[in-house]
């Protein structure tokens, strides 16, 4: 019986001896997983790019409004949901041209959802309201909808 205590014994204490070793030390943490630093990587990349994007795009005049009115885009917001989901929120300013007077209770916010995939952000869906009084909606979805095509297209180069 005495051999079983001092074996007993002897198992508890170097349990006790592993367990007090490995308290002081702490595990590395996991290096990210390589998709997400190029998802971050890129989506960084998209966000300079956007701001020359706009402006090239809408000087492409997809966006027909009211003759007495122009816009300006902004990027407001670039932000990553997940390491593969990512929304862009643009605010579109619209402004008198006769005198060049903004309305800020008719600025618009557009959000383009883009999600990464095969090493490229794409973009998948947009949500918008537009109030009629800058443009209408067919304007307003065909507005997002060409500027969608063009952050695609800028991805990809």
């Amino acid at each position: 019986m005495s051999k079983v205590l001092l074996l007993r014994g002897a198992t508890l204490s170097v349990l006790g001896l592993l367990v007090f070793a490995g308290a002081g030390q702490v595990a590395p943490a996991p290096a990210p997983a390589p998709a997400q630093d190029e998802s971050l990587l890129k989506l960084e990349k998209l966000k300079k790019k956007l701001p020359d994007l706009l402006t090239e795009w809408k000087q492409s005049k997809r966006l027909h409004t009211n003759n007495d009115y122009d816009f300006t885009c902004e990027p407001r917001l670039v932000r990553r949901l997940s390491p593969t989901e990512a929304k862009v929120a643009i605010v579109i300013q619209p402004f008198r041209m006769r005198d060049a007077r903004r309305d800020p209770s008719n600025e618009q916010i557009l959000t383009i959802y883009l999600q990464f995939f095969d090493g490229v952000w794409t973009t998948t869906k947009f949500e918008a309201v537009w109030n009629g009084y800058f443009c209408g909606e067919r304007e307003g979805n065909s507005f997002a909808r060409f500027l969608m095509l063009a952050i695609d297209e800028s991805a990809e180069k």
